[in-house]
């Protein structure tokens, strides 16, 4: 590999840490799935009225896991659920980021949790020894800023035991949210009609990134999400998938001011609730597709593995 690449990945490394530092140091930001309307219908489009971690594990998986690893934790709020109502007996966890591991450090050692935060890159786990196995291993919103797809399902797969177990909580919609122009007229069609007072700002509308602002950003954001449901099954058996939604409100609520939808008025009540039916309106009318899905999968072996 020339040095002028080498040199590139790097500066795609330091700029993805510098923007999750910054991320997990601010204020959660309001999403699509906090507001507890759509969370509520989340829930009903899966099938559950509990949480999605206890939902999973405690219905989908056969058996608890005892050594669970989980890839690009961010500050490991999915994680510390996990060690702190005993649904895995030992949690280990990485992500880029050291100040949301710092984060997740501090809560373990508060708690005195069996579980183990550390940071660290996708592409430092992919390339690694590892001489323990795993029964579980999951990716809760991470799998989509895998640039190599390949070498990361090729290594979850191999440090998997025979009997082990995926889970997987993911985007898998267009790769760098570059909506299709038919979503995006949708989603056009739809902010435009939502009374000013509910927006960033009144003339807020979708535009799909260009890649110098995909660059500037988070250039792992979505790098691949478009092949992770393919590429799943060329190394796993999916026993169970299903998918929530989001190809709408996903892209309206980072348009949307979130607090003010949150505060269960019934105007916010009204435009939230809205806009839920209109997904499910265009999902069942084929004119949508679902952009994420969470799903369990077992280790399909090749040989050498």
């Amino acid at each position: 590999m020339a040095m002028e690449a080498i040199a590139a990945e790097g500066q795609v490394g330091d700029i993805a840490q510098d923007h999750w530092d910054e991320m997990f140091a601010a204020p959660k930001a309001a999403t699509w799935h906090s507001n507890p309307l759509v969370a509520a219908e989340i829930g009903r489009r899966l099938g559950t009225d509990t949480h999605w971690l206890f939902w999973v594990f405690q219905q989908k998986l056969r058996v608890r896991p005892r050594r669970l690893l989980s890839i690009g934790c961010g500050d490991g709020s999915h994680e510390l659920i996990l060690s702190r109502n005993g649904l895995a007996e030992y949690v280990e966890a990485f992500d880029l980021s050291g100040v949301g591991i710092s984060k997740a450090q501090e809560a373990v050692a508060e708690e005195n949790l069996n579980a183990q935060f550390y940071q660290s890159s996708f592409d430092e786990f992919v390339s690694r020894p590892h001489d323990v196995p795993f029964d579980a291993v999951m990716f809760v919103g991470s799998l989509h800023h895998v640039r190599d797809l390949e070498g990361m399902l090729s290594k979850v797969r191999r440090i998997l035991t025979e009997d082990g177990v995926l889970i997987y909580n993911e985007y898998v919609g267009p790769c760098y949210i570059i909506l299709p122009d038919e979503q995006v007229a949708i989603v056009n069609n739809v902010i435009a009609a939502i009374p000013p007072e509910y927006k960033h700002s009144p003339e807020v509308h979708w535009i799909n990134p260009t890649i110098e602002v995909v660059l500037d950003g988070d250039p792992s954001e979505s790098v691949r999400s478009a092949l992770i449901r393919p590429f799943l099954r060329m190394y796993f058996d999916v026993a169970w998938e299903t998918g929530f939604g989001g190809a709408l409100l996903h892209p309206l609520f980072q348009m949307l001011h979130g607090d003010k939808l949150a505060d269960d008025s019934p105007g916010s009540r009204a435009v939230v609730g809205l806009c839920i039916e209109i997904e499910n309106a265009l999902m069942r009318a084929g004119l949508l597709q679902d952009d994420f899905c969470i799903g369990v999968a077992h280790p399909r072996r090749a040989s050498g593995d």
